[in-house]
């Protein structure tokens, strides 16, 4: 029987914002069943974080001194059956250092959150992001001391006196050599880079030819069958995974590489099977803490199986899982895992697959009574922290074009928000009579302030009303269509007598 490793990889892992522990947290801390030892806790909670620590986060500091020792505890079982459990840390174990003052946000947890790594078997982490600086280098060296202390094995971070090409971490799984490489792209570190990388320590920038060369390396010098790419990069938000993303994947795997991971945007984007190699463009949340409109976007997620021999991916999977209230992540199908899949064409983010095509040529109109007004194209359109890759915008309303959520289906899709509008008209222009379609309604499960009141949808075939109905639930709804007329646009209208209503809208050539 040939050799294997199994593999399971996930995303961005944050166990809770810096926290603070009262005497009653203090002991119940010291007796619960842990996986570090008391000497080890006594240690830890001497060292509790100061009064300025105490006062940051405090909406999530709570959830996180619950959860602090079992933000995985419903994945336990599953995750102890690979060889190797490799997430994205985002974020240092350590109570030294200061925020970065320029940077928006700061992340870091206490060294006791290790704990919730080793009960739940994780024994890989990816250092190269865009957080584990945020408390400078001093507090990167701690997380990596204690990482090292409990042999949890680390890739991406380089120091100054090493030289720019990253020597692959090796790790051997039933005598298969396998090569671990991980970068974080420079321009998703706001404000500015050089806050990183003018340190001592730092993560391996993302840049294409280094990339390409550590590759090759590893795999001609130290002859390793199987080098895994991680990478922290993308749109954050966006379930686009763009062009870059893909160009770029798609010369590592062409250089060797055998699998391309990709976190950071905290929500999932396309998954391909590209030549001998695995691409996962982003795996989304694994364990975080957000609130508003975010965190729901965040709720559903997929751990990504890899099985390796010397001769590279012998088999992967997905396994779909969502968030409870408490931001545990648990096995649940709800994805439909087709919508990830980059080898179907109309999963395809590029522009000219064939919905965003149509939709970027089409006549968009918002009205209001018998006003009719034309909507203004944008490019990366921004709703709240949500990045759209493009929209048709009028006041507050707009059409906004990307993949998005209904239900357990992620498509390719259309938001639609009327704003002060109470009607959207979306002329799809240049339908081919021999298109066999499909037409699809929902309403956007993300959206915090959805009304779920009926809103009112006609389809026509030039000016021939082929549907006239209502939606009113948050599953989607399919309309398929036989374009054998004699009209070749499609006019779609979404109406309601009130303003401010929202749903969501697709077409798919059959």
């Amino acid at each position: 029987m040939d050799k294997k490793a199994k593999i399971i990889f996930a995303g961005d892992y944050f166990p809770g914002w810096q926290s603070s522990m009262n005497l009653r947290e203090r002991l119940s801390y010291l007796t619960k069943s842990s996986y570090l030892s008391y000497s080890d806790r006594v240690q830890m909670i001497n060292k509790i974080s100061n009064i300025k620590n105490k006062l940051l986060m405090p909406y999530y500091s709570f959830n996180a001194k619950v959860n602090a020792q079992s933000p995985l505890h419903h994945l336990q079982g599953f995750l102890k059956t690979y060889d190797l459990k490799c997430i994205n840390l985002e974020t240092s174990l350590s109570n030294i250092g200061n925020p970065l003052p320029e940077k928006h946000y700061n992340l870091r947890c206490e060294p006791f959150y290790i704990d919730g790594l080793l009960s739940s078997h994780i024994n890989f982490v990816v250092l190269a992001n865009n957080h584990i600086l945020d408390y400078g280098e001093k507090s990167v060296e701690e997380t990596i001391k204690l990482l090292k202390k409990y042999n949890i094995n680390y890739s991406g971070i380089k120091s100054n006196n090493q030289s720019n090409d990253q020597e692959a971490i090796i790790e051997i799984i039933n005598g298969i050599k396998i090569g671990f490489l991980s970068y974080v792209d420079p321009a998703i570190i706001d404000p500015c880079p050089e806050l990183y990388f003018n340190n001592n320590i730092y993560p391996y920038k993302l840049n294409s030819e280094q990339i390409i060369a550590d590759i090759k390396r590893a795999k001609q010098t130290k002859e390793i069958a199987n080098v895994i790419v991680n990478v922290h990069w993308g749109n954050e938000w966006s379930h686009m995974e763009n062009k870059q993303q893909t160009d770029l994947a798609h010369k590592m795997i062409d250089s060797g590489a055998t699998a391309v991971i990709g976190h950071h945007p905290h929500v999932i984007q396309g998954i391909e099977k590209y030549n001998n190699g695995v691409i996962a463009y982003s795996l989304g949340n694994l364990f975080m803490y957000l609130s508003d409109i975010s965190a729901i976007r965040c709720k559903k997620s997929f751990l990504l199986e890899i099985e390796l021999s010397d001769q590279g991916v012998e088999f992967y999977d997905i396994h779909p899982i969502s968030h409870n209230s408490s931001g545990q992540p648990y096995l649940d199908n709800c994805i439909n895992i087709p919508d990830l899949d980059l080898g179907n064409n109309n999963n395809q983010t590029y522009n000219d697959s064939f919905f965003f095509s149509k939709v970027e040529f089409a006549n968009i109109y918002f009205l209001k009574g018998n006003q009719s007004f034309n909507g203004e194209w944008n490019h990366n359109f921004k709703v709240d922290r949500i990045i759209y890759n493009s929209a048709w915008r009028k006041d507050s309303a707009y059409v906004a074009c990307g993949k998005e959520f209904s239900g357990k289906f992620l498509r390719p899709s259309a938001v639609c928000y009327s704003g002060e509008f109470n009607e959207i008209s979306i002329n799809f222009q240049n339908i081919k009579l021999s298109d066999k379609l499909n037409l699809y309604f929902g309403y956007p499960d993300w959206f915090d302030y959805t009304d779920y009141s009926p809103v009112e949808i006609n389809i026509k075939l030039g000016n021939q009303t082929i549907f006239h109905d209502n939606i009113t639930n948050s599953e989607l709804n399919f309309i398929k269509i036989d374009a054998v007329v004699n009209e070749n646009y499609i006019t779609v209208t979404l109406k309601r007598n009130e303003s401010n209503f929202i749903c969501l809208f697709g077409i798919e050539k059959l």
